[in-house]
């Protein structure tokens, strides 16, 4: 592995051409110091913390102002303020905190950014680090916020860039909606050159648009439709959704890391170039140029992708609003699971199944699993940590029959033994017990 210190020199360098060993999360600081970002703001929260993490270890070097807030709301108005003045920014969280920041994310689309604004809110999928699991895309196309979904850290990179760009052209925030998977996957990743010095930081008055009363906002929630289109014309421009022909009639779209998996067994089935095969990477405003020829190409179609049939659901809408006559499967059909992430123990008999091919025994065809090496072991809290001596206290002053409210974070781990102090676990500052 690249050590620490080599490593922050070659996300700094900026000639690109390189080919860097990274993160899906070190992939996106490399997008964003190439489209010269000003400010980075961010909560911690697994999966998507070591953006802000190395963002702050990267310090004066990268040029940007960097920052842990007290929360994401703080955060994304700290970021929005950047932006208001011109200066390029970014502000990471996981889903969970897109929810807490929900009040200005809802009003920011209306007013638009100046300043390219790019919101990193990080999926966890089998809920690995998180109390639930949550499909982002949504939340994109409810407040009409564009929306990318990255399948590899290379391509993270990648749609950092872009999305700076296409932030600024539209003037709305832009969502990269990863999950842990590309979060935390180690792959080769592009670089590219670092763009022109940004101009110097200015706040222009504006009170029609940066002062949303009923009166303005009313004109404002026109233009935003306006600003979609132009989105969706970048979008298709962009050549985020490509398509892999094939020969056969029977399609798969699919969004997010399980597309690299669908790429995988195909190969491995010998199916690459019998299975016609579009990957879609910009999932609001959908591109609906690319994805409705690929429709009218097949008979039917595999939607794979994970957390809520988001992209089944729109499928089926445009073959109905278009009349294209394809058949659609996936979650709605039962032919794919609704929640957990999807790994080759779902996918391929599903794959089989749809592909009509004989189904194999168990273990038969797969790669043996890897031997154990370390017995698994439930999560604790570090030697030393703080809050062990926290909820020594409280159990000494407050006493084992009490009812014992937790946040969540490290100290959800409280109610296991040795400590035993947690009933309830809700939400960020829930944190008191019940006496």
């Amino acid at each position: 592995m690249t050590p620490s210190s080599d490593l922050h020199a070659e996300l700094l360098e900026p000639r690109g051409g390189q080919r860097l060993l990274l993160l899906g999360n070190e992939a996106i600081v490399r997008g964003a110091l190439e489209a010269r970002v000003g400010v980075v703001t961010g909560y911690p929260g697994t999966p998507a913390s070591e953006i802000g993490d190395t963002f702050l270890r990267l310090g004066a070097a990268a040029g940007a102002r960097c920052e842990w807030s007290v929360n994401e709301k703080v955060a994304l108005e700290l970021a929005f303020g950047a932006s208001l003045a011109g200066v390029r920014c970014l502000v990471a969280m996981k889903h969970l905190g897109l929810v807490y920041a929900g009040d200005p994310l809802s009003t920011i689309p209306y007013i638009g950014v100046v300043g390219g604004m790019v919101i990193v809110s990080a999926a966890d999928p089998s809920c690995h680090t998180s109390p639930n699991e949550q499909d982002q895309r949504h939340i994109g196309r409810m407040l009409g916020i564009p929306t990318l979904d990255p399948a590899s850290p290379d391509e993270a990179r990648a749609m950092t860039r872009f999305a700076f760009k296409l932030s600024e052209a539209t003037e709305l925030p832009v969502l990269l909606r990863t999950t842990a998977r590309v979060a935390h996957t180690r792959a080769p990743v592009r670089t590219a050159d670092f763009g022109p010095t940004p101009p110097a930081p200015r706040f222009d008055r504006h009170p029609e648009r940066f002062v949303p009363v009923p009166g303005h906002a009313r004109k404002l929630r026109l233009r935003l439709q306006e600003r979609l289109r132009l989105a969706e014309r970048m979008l298709t421009e962009a050549s985020f959704c490509p398509v892999r022909p094939g020969s056969g009639k029977k399609g798969i779209v699919s969004t997010g890391a399980p597309h690299l998996l669908v790429v995988e067994l195909l190969e491995r089935l010998g199916l690459a170039e019998r299975v016609p095969l579009l990957r879609i990477g910009a999932v609001h405003p959908l591109p609906d140029a690319p994805i409705l020829d690929f429709l009218r190409g097949v008979d039917e179609v595999l939607v794979v992708e994970e957390l809520s049939p988001y992209l089944e659901d729109s499928l089926l809408a445009m073959a109905q609003h278009y009349r294209v006559p394809v058949r659609i499967h996936g979650k709605r059909s039962g032919e794919m699971r609704w929640p957990y992430e999807i790994g080759p123990d779902v996918l391929e008999p599903a794959l089989r199944a749809y592909l009509d091919l004989p189904a194999t025994a168990a273990g038969a065809g797969a790669a043996a699993p890897l031997p154990v090496v370390v017995p698994p072991r439930p999560a604790s809290l570090c030697p030393g940590c703080p809050h062990s001596a926290t909820f020594v206290a409280m159990k000494l002053v407050f006493g084992a029959d009490r009812i014992y409210v937790n946040d969540i974070g490290c100290y959800t781990l409280g109610f296991q033994p040795p400590h035993a102090a947690g009933d309830v676990l809700l939400s960020m500052g829930a944190w008191k017990p019940r006496v």
